[in-house]
């Protein structure tokens, strides 16, 4: 079957998709405002989509996939997306692909262990949604039920699920395609890591504490021993070039008029 090749840019990372027509059609529906420009940077990933007998151009999230290191660089995909990933040349593929949720389980794959290891202008993926603010964005970091989404559709974020952060000098925030994601670039002056709780709090940490705090949020499907040194060095980066807050919110209708308080208080600080 012959392949097409379709570039997408997400957070400053090319990827080179290779796949039949068919399945080059459903992801530029899906990930048209991420396509490259010509002239873009070279890719630096590569990523084989073997399209199945079944498969469905219908919008889709991720499948449930599963995994696993398989050495020192390379992850081996299984369940609902079946394939692989190699670290060290950079090139990956999904066998038997039955809709976009393969091809988003290996991107998002992909993505996580790249970022931290390119050779310029390196980044990581974490848990959150990207909040424009003027010129500058806020990142709302946190796990599942910490009130992304919530703060995502209040505040008009650019996407609500995965955000990725370059610590380049100055802390820079990407959108990325998930949830419904558009593209949007901008230097981040705060990361808002969210929590629920009875006992609410909105504190500044500094140093360590912020490293951790912010590290829990950082997005991993699977631990390589590269990047997880990378990882490291990146996040201690980004706390000495953000502002990190741990904001422990109430539950419920509470929550938003709470945050949206505490922010307009910062704001005015």
């Amino acid at each position: 079957m012959e392949l097409n090749a379709l570039d997408l840019e997400i957070g400053g990372c090319v990827a080179q998709l290779l796949a039949s027509a068919r399945v080059c059609d459903s992801v530029l529906e899906r990930y048209r405002p991420f396509v490259a420009s010509a002239g873009a940077t070279r890719p630096a990933m590569v990523l084989e989509i073997r399209e199945g007998e079944l498969f469905e151009p219908a919008l889709e999230r991720d499948t449930e996939a599963a995994v696993e290191a398989i050495g020192p660089t390379a992850v081996r995909l299984t369940g609902g997306a079946r394939g692989g990933f190699d670290l060290a040349t950079r090139r990956g593929f999904v066998d038997d692909a039955r809709g976009l949720g393969a091809v988003d389980s290996l991107l998002r794959v992909a993505l996580s262990l790249v970022l931290p290891t390119l050779d310029k202008g390196r980044g990581f993926l974490v848990h959150g949604a990207l909040v424009p603010a003027g010129d500058e964005g806020l990142v709302f970091t946190g796990e599942s039920g910490a009130g992304k989404s919530t703060v995502a559709r209040a505040l008009g974020a650019a996407c609500d699920e995965l955000v990725v952060l370059r610590p380049d000098g100055t802390l820079t925030a990407h959108a990325t395609p998930y949830w419904q994601g558009r593209p949007l670039e901008r230097a981040c002056r705060r990361v808002i890591c969210l929590r629920r709780s009875a006992s609410p709090v909105h504190q500044p940490l500094r140093g360590a504490l912020a490293a951790r705090r912010l590290a829990r949020d950082v997005v991993r499907y699977v631990t390589l021993p590269s990047v997880e040194r990378a990882l490291l060095e990146l996040v201690a980066r980004a706390c000495e070039q953000t502002q990190v807050i741990d904001a422990a919110c109430p539950e419920g209708e509470a929550f938003l008029p709470y945050l949206t308080r505490q922010l307009e208080l910062r704001r005015a600080a």
